[in-house]
């Protein structure tokens, strides 16, 4: 993995293999998307706490009730 920064008018390149392979898809586009996310939606306040396994499984079963199942027909995605 190649990492590019710009720094006062010159790139800077190094080739990460301080970095354990297996945890390379931290880096990847797709995942710093989702964390820049996370961060986003933790500012305004859209977090659920949740304190213990009932608590977990009672919001995962309300959730469960609300969302189509995923085999189920969804009219709400393009085809």
């Amino acid at each position: 993995m190649v990492d590019q920064s710009a720094r006062v008018n010159r790139i800077e390149m190094s080739d990460n293999s301080d970095l354990d392979e297996s945890q390379l898809y931290y880096w990847t586009p797709e995942w710093q998307a989702s964390e820049k996310q996370a961060r986003a939606d933790i500012k305004v306040g859209r977090v659920t706490n949740l304190n213990g396994i009932d608590e977990i499984e009672a919001h995962f079963d309300s959730l469960a009730k609300q969302t189509p199942a995923m085999n189920e027909e969804r009219n709400d995605i393009p085809k």
